[in-house]
C-alpha cells in the first residue's frame, strides 16, 4: 500500500492535480495509517501551498527568492527533492503553513 500511495502522490512537478486533504473518518470505521515517503510528502505539501496561493512555479520561485526555476522545480519533484536543513529552515520562515510534522509523519 505504501508503494502505491507514494507512486500516486508522485505526480510530475508540472502537474496541476490537487490532492484532497485527508478527511476525518466517522467512528467505527477501520483506518490503516500509511506513512508517505518524506520526499513525496514535502514535494506534495509545497505544491499544495503554491496552488492554494494561486501562484505559478515562477511566482513561488520569486516569493522564495530562488534564483533559478530548475532549483524550485527540484523542490516540487519527489524524486529529486532533498533540501538541506538550511533550505528547509528558510522555506518554513517564508511559508508558515509548511508543516514539517506532516512531512515526517
Amino acid at each position: 500500500m505504501k508503494k502505491v500511495l507514494n507512486l500516486y502522490l508522485s505526480e510530475p512537478d508540472t502537474s496541476e492535480l490537487v490532492f484532497p486533504e485527508p478527511k476525518k473518518i466517522a467512528k467505527g470505521r477501520s483506518i490503516i495509517e500509511i506513512h508517505v515517503d518524506p520526499n513525496v510528502a514535502f514535494a506534495l505539501q509545497l505544491r499544495q501551498i503554491r496552488q492554494k496561493r494561486k501562484l505559478t512555479q515562477k511566482g513561488m520561485m520569486s516569493l522564495l527568492q530562488i534564483l533559478h526555476l530548475s532549483n524550485y522545480q527540484r523542490l516540487e519533484n519527489p524524486k529529486k527533492s532533498n533540501p538541506e536543513l538550511k533550505t528547509l529552515a528558510e522555506l518554513v520562515s517564508k511559508l508558515p503553513e509548511l508543516n514539517m510534522a506532516k512531512v515526517f509523519g
